[in-house]
């Protein structure tokens, strides 16, 4: 949200996390600094594109009568393509929760942009849940955050490293080994971290019917990125996703994880989600297990 740093942001931004990326152009006309509005199912879609030199990209609710239930983002590009912090935040109310938004940073080649995407909620009971990692000078590190009561389920998350040129290797919604066998108790998050201490994991969680659509593995070639797609059912829309990627945290990174439109009418971004990873290893090919998250 804010002041446009480039006026060819918006036209970068229709394609700037490849051919997932939602056309943002011809919606309805931009609110709150956003490039894009849109409601569908009782949800608020909204989204907003840097350049990611400009220091990454934030997408809001609007005002306080809508509160974020999803969110997600990336860098557009690949092997330069860093992403280093996904997640909620909040902006100038004086609640304290990351209720208001979502935020991406990350940097990539010259021209790259950053895009986030936040969704969002009225009426929904909500919980915002955030675990500060334990400080380490180790540079591969991993954390998870609850929902804490099993009432709730996950509906996005995300995972935030401060250090620059650090990056996420892994976000994406876990399975506490409840009955349910669902991943809906909370969020993991894999970073490589080049510093100490500034390691976060966030989950969003909502009282309500969620969905959870687990796609197929992908294999991601050396040095090489992968893209892939999970839909949500006719009668649910997208709240959250993540990748899993497998193999050494620090030889593999996420570069987008967000929603898309399938080109129905609406132009609404709910109908699934859309991740993608590079894999930095010259000799070792890696996996990369994409989810959705939808709200029926």
């Amino acid at each position: 949200m804010g002041v446009r740093r480039r006026g060819a942001v918006l036209a970068v931004a229709t394609v700037a996390l490849g051919t997932g990326a939602i056309a943002l152009a011809g919606g309805p006309p931009p609110s709150d600094g956003d490039d894009f509005v849109f409601k569908k199912g009782g949800l608020r879609y909204s989204g907003d594109g840097r350049l990611a030199d400009a220091g990454g990209a934030e997408a809001g609710c609007g005002t306080e009568r809508w509160r974020l239930i999803g969110g997600g983002g990336g860098v557009s590009g690949t092997a330069n393509a860093e992403v280093s912090a996904l997640g909620p935040i909040d902006f100038v109310d004086l609640d304290g929760v990351r209720d208001d938004g979502w935020h991406v940073t990350g940097q990539g080649a010259p021209g790259a942009v950053a895009t986030s995407f936040a969704i969002c909620a009225r009426g929904e009971r909500l919980r915002y849940r955030t675990k500060h990692a334990t400080a380490s000078t180790a540079e591969l590190r991993s954390a998870k955050v609850g929902c804490g009561d099993r009432r709730f389920h996950v509906t996005t998350g995300g995972a935030a490293v401060e250090t620059f040129e650090s990056f996420v290797s892994s976000s994406y919604p876990y399975d506490g080994k409840d009955r349910g066998g669902r991943p809906d108790d909370g969020w993991a998050g894999s970073v490589f971290d080049v510093g100490s201490g500034g390691f976060y994991v966030f989950a969003v969680c909502v009282r309500g019917d969620v969905d959870y659509r687990r796609g197929k593995r992908a294999t991601i070639p050396t040095s090489s990125a992968v893209a892939r797609k999970v839909g949500c059912s006719r009668r649910s829309h997208a709240t959250g996703g993540g990748a899993r990627v497998t193999g050494p945290i620090n030889r593999g990174r996420i570069t987008s994880t967000h929603p898309y439109d399938a080109q129905d009418p609406d132009q609404a971004p709910d109908d699934g989600w859309r991740t993608s990873a590079y894999n930095l290893s010259s000799g070792t090919a890696s996996k990369l297990v994409p989810y959705a998250i939808c709200l029926r």
